[in-house]
């Protein structure tokens, strides 16, 4: 590829067309958050995605519930787009490079018929989730029953570290799960509406189950992982099987066969239809610029990478020529985490960025 940059136009990106072909769900995955060049790139990705190859849903590593204000705000919200994306919660996407991109959307959507949704998939934190339930019951029944429980979260009341009360809650928010899918409206236009309330009471269960986890670490993380990928199951469901872009790390993405990961369990479900691509880079330089950087080191992918005098390139592992390369990329290979890993067998491709440079934090106003 030529550039990082949105807004370049696509001539050098037209391999990607048939490398992506007719799946239905594109995973772009990232070494560690925080990266602006890879926000970038991926921000350049999803223009092509959705303008040349009619991706129409965008989900990210973040708050089911708290993405609902961002996509509130691309489908032409007065909502400042700083506080929108603020919303989200995580400091990993407060950066100005994604809201450059949450612009973006918000500008293809006012030109557009066929408008883009943004979704988060993530099981914490819920208050947003609590909110959407909240409001709903309020608007719509007398039931205050569950208005305590909810409340808590919104307020931020609720402690997730007492174990003790997410034993005694559980059971209230499964009577609440029964309770909302037992007003299902008799009106199709309701339906959406009420679909999407009950997703968000889910996502409270889901919370609570992965923080009784927590004590045993790997169980919780499994157990963030399949929340995920259900909640990304729902979100194509819901959207009628519309093309899928997900951004998340590459830890989450990766569909190696018994990792335990949400890209695991998503292979399952639309094997061939996903394309898993991860985002790897040799050298980080800190923000503000004049460090010297840091370096993947010898003897993993991205310093191979970097030798071969890459810049910026995607490598697709599904159509290597035989011998000494696909011999090469089919071996163990350290990773910059210091693990061994056999590339092909956890990514479709990596998109390779030799340089890349810190996000730049939100500004705090307009």
């Amino acid at each position: 590829l030529t550039t990082l940059e949105a807004g370049s136009g696509f001539d050098d990106m037209a391999p990607l067309t048939a490398m992506i072909g007719d799946a239905r769900v594109v995973s772009l995955g990232e070494t560690a958050h925080l990266n602006g060049s890879f926000y970038k790139v991926k921000h350049r990705l999803v223009e092509f995605l959705v303008t040349q190859m009619g991706f129409t849903v965008f989900a990210i590593e973040a708050p089911f519930g708290c993405a609902s204000r961002v996509n509130a705000y691309i489908h032409g919200s007065e909502n400042v787009p700083r506080d929108a994306l603020n919303a989200l919660a995580f400091t990993a996407w407060r950066t100005e490079e994604v809201l450059d991109m949450l612009i973006w959307m918000r500008e293809y959507n006012a030109s557009h018929e066929n408008r883009l949704k943004f979704y988060g998939f993530d099981n914490k934190p819920v208050f947003d989730a609590a909110r959407v339930v909240y409001d709903y019951l309020n608007t719509t029944s007398s039931n205050t029953a569950y208005n305590g429980l909810l409340l808590d979260w919104t307020t931020g009341q609720f402690d997730p570290y007492q174990q003790d009360r997410i034993a005694s809650v559980t059971p209230d928010v499964e009577d609440l799960i029964a309770y909302l899918e037992g007003r299902r409206p008799a009106s199709g236009q309701d339906h959406p509406k009420w679909r999407f309330v009950v997703q968000n009471a889910e996502v409270l269960l889901q919370h609570l189950e992965f923080w009784g986890s927590i004590s045993a670490i790997s169980e919780a993380s499994d157990m963030r992982d399949r929340h995920m990928a259900d909640n990304v199951n729902w979100i194509i469901d819901f959207e009628e099987g519309a093309k899928t872009v997900l951004w998340a790390a590459n830890a989450h993405i990766t569909s190696l066969p018994g990792a335990g990961c949400m890209g695991e369990y998503l292979r399952r479900t639309y094997g061939d239809d996903m394309i898993v691509i991860a985002l790897i880079s040799n050298r980080r330089i800190p923000a503000p610029p004049g460090g010297e950087g840091r370096e993947a080191g010898t003897g993993t992918l991205e310093a191979f990478l970097a030798q071969a005098g890459l810049e910026i390139s995607m490598i697709d592992f599904r159509s290597m020529p035989k011998g000494i390369v696909a011999d090469y990329f089919n071996s163990p290979v350290r990773s910059v985490q210091g693990v061994k890993t056999i590339y092909p067998l956890s990514y479709d491709a990596v998109l390779f960025v030799e340089s890349t440079h810190e996000a730049e934090p939100l500004a705090r106003k307009e």
